[in-house]
């Protein structure tokens, strides 16, 4: 019963995270510049990571919700934190102030 709320919970929390990072693209494309992560020849993929990334939460967090494709979501979503808090880690130890931008 309590993982049923929790994982019902965590999945709102992600479809809300991403439906806010959806209605300011820009703000969000700015903050994953930010992060100072991705080389300047590749920085091309941040226009296509600034809509894959929302919409990638907001699937994920509504499977968790509907409880379809548990684990594939679940993962998805760990995998999706790792990276962002590794990039927050990163630039905490850089000295960097920057807004992650995590909900929109």
């Amino acid at each position: 019963m309590i993982m049923t709320i929790i994982r019902i919970l965590l999945g709102l929390l992600f479809v809300f995270s991403g439906i806010l990072k959806l209605t300011d693209l820009i703000s969000f494309h700015d903050a994953i510049e930010a992060f100072k992560l991705i080389p300047f020849q590749f920085s091309f993929i941040i226009n296509p990571l600034t809509v894959l990334i929302p919409a990638v939460e907001i699937v994920c967090g509504v499977a968790l919700v509907l409880n379809f494709f548990r684990k594939a979501a679940g993962s998805t979503l760990f995998l999706l934190m790792v990276v962002f808090t590794t990039g927050v880690a990163v630039n905490v130890y850089r000295g960097e102030t920057f807004d992650c931008n995590c909900f929109g």
